[in-house]
């Protein structure tokens, strides 16, 4: 027989009653505020913050969505003010009581062994005074018999995956292209600092202007290179957002459904599918958003390189 902390663990472990579905922003609202693909080097560079050193960190087009997301999944808004977080305190304080007067009775080695003399009905009903209490069942009315069908896994989830993963495959094959365009670039730099002359002398070196105005040559064609990637990648993060959007769409109507549903004990019983599906939605906008975060960053470098050789001496030999 398990004892009684297995019983509690179980129960404690329940998932929540429900989340507040009015007061956060809709999956759509915060693929509206995603920062759009910059055109070239310098708008994608305006997207971050530079240390100065080339170090980039997201600006606050990204860090607003990204946090704003992450914030809404963790901790559910409304702050508690709303009936269903009432509800759902009401719960917990009923769980706890119950755990604490089950220990009471059964934690000693007397109640240890009353346990394992009961019945599997007895087992049974001891289970289930772990549960809060729940509503008389009721018939659901109309109203929340239509709004609890648009409640649960949107029904095209696979065709969403499907396209999606043929759109990153495609950004993917753009990124490693430019990458490699990169890396040409850089090794004709190489070759192009070995053919400086050096300074006289013992050193044996180029100035140091010369090897600043060289790398400033090429630091300026990784930059116009960006463009062209990223106007290719345009399309494929164009497609990759259509693809997600009747999934995010799905999401934000399952939330919204789930807010006015009448019936509480439904409400309470549907409050995981409609949180999955909501958070499901969110997750499509962070992707689409990390798509361009990642372009927008490998173009940025390009700018940031290039104000870190202009900040460099410019001294002769």
């Amino acid at each position: 027989m398990k004892p009684i902390y297995v019983f509690a663990a179980a129960m404690l472990l329940m998932p929540a009653s429900g989340f507040s579905a009015e007061k956060e922003l809709t999956a759509r609202a915060w693929l509206g505020k995603v920062p759009p693909l910059p055109v070239d080097a310098n708008t994608a560079y305006g997207q971050w913050v530079d240390d100065g050193n080339g170090g980039l960190t997201p600006g606050a087009g990204f860090k607003e969505v990204e946090d704003g997301i992450n914030e809404s999944m963790v901790h559910r808004p409304g702050g508690g003010a709303d009936a269903e977080e009432a509800d759902e305190a009401q719960d917990a304080q009923r769980q706890m009581a119950a755990a604490q007067q089950m220990q009471a009775e059964y934690g000693s080695p007397e109640g240890q062994a009353k346990l394992r003399s009961m019945s599997p009905a007895e087992l049974m009903a001891l289970a289930q005074r772990m549960q809060p209490q729940a509503m008389a069942p009721q018939v659901i009315n109309e109203h929340d018999q239509a709004l609890s069908q648009k409640i649960g896994v949107y029904p095209g989830t696979a065709a969403v995956a499907q396209d999606g993963m043929k759109a990153q495959l495609a950004l993917n094959a753009v990124t490693q292209n430019w990458a490699a365009a990169d890396q040409a670039i850089n090794a004709r730099l190489d070759s192009a600092l070995r053919a400086l002359p050096v300074c006289p002398g013992e050193a044996a070196v180029p100035s140091a202007a010369a090897t600043r105005e060289t790398k400033l040559r090429f630091a300026g064609e990784h930059i116009q290179m960006a463009a062209q990637y990223l106007g290719q990648m345009q399309p494929l993060i164009q497609q990759l957002t259509v693809a997600v959007g009747p999934e995010i769409d799905f999401g934000d109507e399952a939330r919204r459904a789930w807010a006015h549903l009448e019936d509480k004990s439904l409400k309470h019983h549907l409050a995981p599918e409609a949180h999955g599906a909501e958070r499901i939605a969110k997750g499509d906008v962070l992707r689409v958003q990390q798509a361009i975060e990642a372009a927008s960053r490998q173009a940025a470098m390009a700018v940031a390189a290039q104000k870190v050789l202009e900040r460099l001496p410019a001294g002769g030999c």
